[in-house]
C-alpha cells in the first residue's frame, strides 16, 4: 500500500525503552539498599542503647521509654482520649518524680562514700586506675544530684496532671487543624485530648510529631503521628544513667584496689600474703553478690508489667491501664 510506514524493529523498540527500564530498576535497587541500611542502622542503634543502658536497663524501660511509647501510641490515635492521655501522663510523672528523688538520695550517699574512701591509707600505693575511677564516680554522682534537682523543678513547674470536667470540655473544642468533632465523643472522656492545656505543657518535653505520606488511595496526603522525642528520652533518663555509671566506677576502682595483688602475682606464699587473701575473699564475695543481684533484678521485674504504677484509677476497671489491654488486666 502506497504511503505505508515501516514498523520499528524489535531492537529499536527495546533501545528506546531501555533508559526508562534502567531508571526504574535503579530506583528499585536504591530503595532496597536504603531499606537494608535502615534496618541495619536500627539493629545497631538498638544494640548500642542496650549496651549503654545495661546497668539500669529495666528501670530505663519501666520509667522512661515504655511509658513514653504508650503515650505516643495514644496521642497518635485518630481521636485521642483526654482521660486516657491524662492517666498515662500522670503515671509517667509519678514514676519519674519517684525515680529522681531516689537518684538524688543515692548519688548523695555515693558521693559521701567516695569522699570517705579518699582518706584510706592504702590509696597512696594503689594503682592509678583506682583514684581515676573514684574521681569519675564522684563527678558523675554530683552531676546526677544537680540534674535530678533540675528535672524535679521542671516537673513541679509544669504542675500535676488531673482529669477534670473542664479539661474534658476544652478537649472537645475544635482545633485549628480540625473542622469538627464527633458528637459521639462528647461527654465520654474522648475527643482531641492533645489540645488540652495540660497536654500542651508536657508534649514538647515528651513527644515529637512526625509526618508520613499516605498511599495513592488516601489522596496523596500526609498523616501526623507521634514518637518519643529522642533528645528528651536521653534527658529524662540521664540522672539514672549518671547514678548507675557512678556506682560502676566506684566498684571498678575498689576492685582494682583490692585485686591488684592477684593481677601482679605479689604473694609470699600460697596463702601467706594478707593482700592476696583479702583479694580472693573480696572477689569471691563480689562475684557471688553480683550474680545474686543480677538474678534478683531480673525476676523482680519479670512478672511486673510496665503499665502498673500502684495508683488506683477508675478507668483501669473499664479499658485497662493504658487503654490498650483488655479490662481486668490489672
Amino acid at each position: 500500500m502506497a504511503g505505508k510506514l515501516p514498523l520499528p524493529s524489535t531492537q529499536e523498540t527495546s533501545s528506546r525503552m531501555s533508559p526508562a527500564l534502567n531508571f526504574a530498576t535503579l530506583a528499585r535497587a536504591i530503595g532496597r539498599v536504603t531499606q537494608v541500611l535502615q534496618r541495619l542502622w536500627n539493629v545497631i542503634e538498638t544494640l548500642i542503647i542496650r549496651i549503654a543502658t545495661l546497668p539500669y536497663y529495666r528501670l530505663y524501660h519501666f520509667n522512661t521509654i515504655n511509658p513514653l511509647r504508650n503515650l505516643a501510641y495514644l496521642a497518635s490515635s485518630p481521636n485521642p482520649d483526654t482521660k486516657k492521655l491524662h492517666s498515662t501522663l500522670s503515671s509517667w510523672r509519678t514514676r519519674k518524680l519517684n525515680e529522681l528523688q531516689f537518684t538524688t538520695i543515692s548519688c548523695t550517699v555515693l558521693a559521701a562514700a567516695v569522699i570517705g574512701a579518699f582518706s584510706w591509707p592504702t590509696l597512696s600505693t594503689a594503682h592509678w586506675l583506682t583514684p581515676g575511677f573514684w574521681h569519675t564516680s564522684l563527678i558523675l554522682s554530683i552531676l546526677g544530684i544537680l540534674l535530678s534537682a533540675s528535672e524535679i523543678t521542671v516537673l513541679n513547674l509544669l504542675g500535676p496532671v488531673r482529669y477534670t470536667a473542664a479539661a474534658a470540655a476544652s478537649s472537645h473544642l475544635p482545633s485549628p487543624s480540625s473542622s469538627s468533632t464527633s458528637p459521639s465523643n462528647v461527654g465520654s472522656g474522648g475527643g482531641d485530648g492533645l489540645h488540652d492545656a495540660t497536654m500542651k505543657r508536657y508534649m514538647p518535653l515528651l513527644l515529637s510529631p512526625v509526618m508520613i505520606k499516605e498511599d495513592a488511595s488516601g489522596g496523596g496526603g500526609a498523616k501526623q503521628y507521634y514518637v518519643p522525642r529522642r533528645k528528651m528520652v536521653f534527658t529524662w533518663q540521664a540522672p539514672l544513667m549518671f547514678m548507675s555509671y557512678s556506682v560502676c566506677a566506684f566498684l571498678a576502682g575498689l576492685t582494682v584496689l583490692v585485686g591488684v595483688p592477684i593481677v601482679r602475682g605479689e604473694r609470699k606464699g600460697t596463702w601467706g600474703d594478707e593482700g592476696w587473701n583479702i583479694a580472693v575473699m573480696y572477689l569471691t564475695a563480689f562475684g557471688a553478690g553480683l550474680a545474686a543481684f543480677v538474678y534478683c533484678s531480673f525476676w523482680v521485674y519479670h512478672y511486673v508489667h510496665a503499665e502498673h504504677d500502684g495508683i488506683e484509677r477508675d478507668e483501669y476497671r473499664e479499658v485497662g491501664p493504658w487503654g490498650v489491654f483488655a479490662a481486668g488486666y490489672d
